[in-house]
């Protein structure tokens, strides 16, 4: 793939920005060749990112986010970062606003060789649009508390084939959420394999639910 290629979502970015110092390079210097991007506390919160994508960095391997940081940052997505193996969002990062928003996407998707996703405390807490999708080789999610507060739906579906069976996200084996993770939800639906077992631990109404079934659906009442 060419430069050009690998950096034409990333412009997307810099469209966005007024500021003439800030360029995508500035976030992802080498994406080609990149290997572990880690962007440090309290970075990027500009209101001119409005969004970040990144895709298409082929060693790419972990990636860290800092403490407050794309606080302005409203669509976030992860999409075909083939060798990407590790996801840490560090809290109170990708949130704008203590209140509820219309706004607020967060996508991550065709990550093969994804093992592990932490969001970390408030992260997202605003966002009001989540979906995971096509990550075969997920082993745990932790949703540390607060985070994605105010987002109403949690949907793991992803499938993909084997021998003729088609399996939900084979090697999840650990779902945490913490106190108030997901507070405001109201349906959570999880495919999980067939043939493994996935934990699913829900700090905030103190349930804890282990199973091997390939569907998994819990609706939330507001009412308490």
């Amino acid at each position: 793939e060419s430069q050009s290629e690998c950096l034409c979502v990333l412009w997307r970015v810099e469209h966005k920005i007024e500021d003439d110092w800030l360029k995508p390079s500035d976030i992802v210097p080498t994406p080609l060749t990149l290997s572990s991007l880690s962007i440090g506390d309290y970075s990027y919160n500009t209101t001119r990112v409005n969004e970040l994508i990144l895709s298409h960095m082929p060693h790419l391997k972990s990636l860290v986010i800092g403490t407050f940081s794309f606080n302005n940052t409203r669509i976030f997505s992860l999409y075909r970062l083939t060798s990407l193996e590790t996801v840490l969002i560090r809290q109170t990062s990708f949130i704008t606003s203590p209140l509820r928003r219309q706004d607020g996407e967060f996508y991550i998707a065709n990550c093969p060789n994804l093992q592990s996703i932490e969001f970390h405390q408030y992260a997202f807490a605003d966002y009001n649009f989540l979906t995971v999708n096509d990550l075969p080789s997920l082993q745990s999610i932790l949703f540390g508390g607060g985070s994605f507060y105010y987002t109403p739906t949690l949907r793991l579906l992803s499938w993909f084939e084997w021998n003729h069976w088609r399996l939900a996200f084979p090697q999840l084996q650990n779902i945490i959420f913490g106190q108030y993770a997901f507070r405001e939800i109201n349906e959570l639906t999880i495919a999980s394999g067939l043939f493994f077992t996935t934990h699913i631990q829900t700090c905030h109404n103190c349930v804890s639910y282990s199973s091997t079934v390939r569907v998994f659906r819990v609706s939330f009442r507001q009412d308490g």
